[in-house]
């Protein structure tokens, strides 16, 4: 009767606990989560542009799901950098205010210092917050104080949501020659490489320093600028145009620069000797020998 009782009273105390939790539960005031800034799909997104104050448009389109800037030069874009600028869209809304309520010109929206337009909407960044790293941006019918990270990705400019590989996958496949000042590579029947002018050297070499071309990948992409020419280098397609390229000298090592498209793409100084000279041959093995094992020891 003794043990009855004391899980009754028992299970009278957790009833009496569940239900002071439910009552404080239901009496607090949950904070909503914060509006975010756009409600646009990255994945949906097939085009955007932006410019800086009245400078150039920067025109980006998505191509058969491959995107490219088409303005003010055409080149391929940088995938994931443009995926996080996407996603940027969805930063939180510090403070929303009503367009009737603000004097857009206090907030530095005429003109705006920066435009964005993603599809068909606009988004026009003003000036920043002077107590936190916030800024207007106007959109929608509305101002919104948000993190300054998505300006701070598009003041820089185009140059880093362009593509870092010299070659994307169609010009991959259809190279025909590589031509240096020295010598060049060219594809010869059955897609064998030959080297001219012609000297004794396996067409194994050949494939591995045409691979360094057609996979190479820049630190980064900046404006061509001003530059002296130390040497040149073109490279020849099968239904497309030749790309010519000087090379320069650039603080990150070396670079190549298209004068026609006023960019240039730079690389390490250890790249130099992988796209300028051939690669030596590989050591081969005594006929009969074996490989040196490595020595275990108790414990190993």
């Amino acid at each position: 009767m003794r043990k009855r009782t004391l899980l009754n009273l028992a299970l009278l105390l957790a009833v009496v606990g569940v239900a002071v939790l439910l009552a404080a539960h239901v009496g607090r005031k949950t904070t909503p989560p914060p509006l975010p800034l756009s409600t646009i799909a990255p994945g949906r997104v097939r085009s955007f542009r932006f410019r800086i104050a009245h400078g150039l448009w920067y025109v980006f389109r998505k191509v058969h799901g491959r995107w490219w800037q088409t303005r003010p030069v055409r080149v391929r874009g940088n995938a994931p950098m443009i995926q996080s600028l996407l996603d940027g869209l969805h930063e939180p809304v510090a403070r929303r205010y009503p367009m009737a309520r603000v004097k857009i010109a206090r907030l530095g929206l005429t003109p705006p210092a920066l435009t964005l337009v993603v599809g068909r909407t606009r988004f026009a960044f003003g000036a920043t917050d002077p107590v936190g790293s916030y800024r207007y941006i106007e959109t929608g019918g509305t101002v919104d104080l948000v993190h300054d990270s998505l300006a701070y990705r598009l003041v820089g400019g185009d140059e880093r949501y362009l593509s870092t590989r010299l070659l994307g996958p169609q010009a991959r496949h259809r190279l025909t020659a590589i031509v240096l000042h020295n010598f060049r590579v060219v594809r010869g029947v059955h897609g064998r490489w030959r080297i001219l002018p012609a000297r004794p050297i396996s067409e194994r070499r050949l494939r591995r320093f045409v691979e360094q071309w057609t996979y190479a990948s820049a630190l980064g992409v900046a404006p061509a600028g001003r530059f002296t020419i130390e040497g040149r280098a073109e490279l020849l397609f099968r239904g497309l145009p030749p790309r010519r390229y000087d090379v320069v000298a650039d603080p990150l090592g070396f670079a190549l620069v298209r004068p026609r498209l006023g960019l240039r793409w730079q690389f390490p100084q250890m790249s130099r000797k992988r796209l300028f000279r051939l690669p030596p041959p590989r050591p081969r093995r005594a006929a009969g020998a074996r490989q040196p094992r490595a020595s275990r020891t108790p414990g190993s």
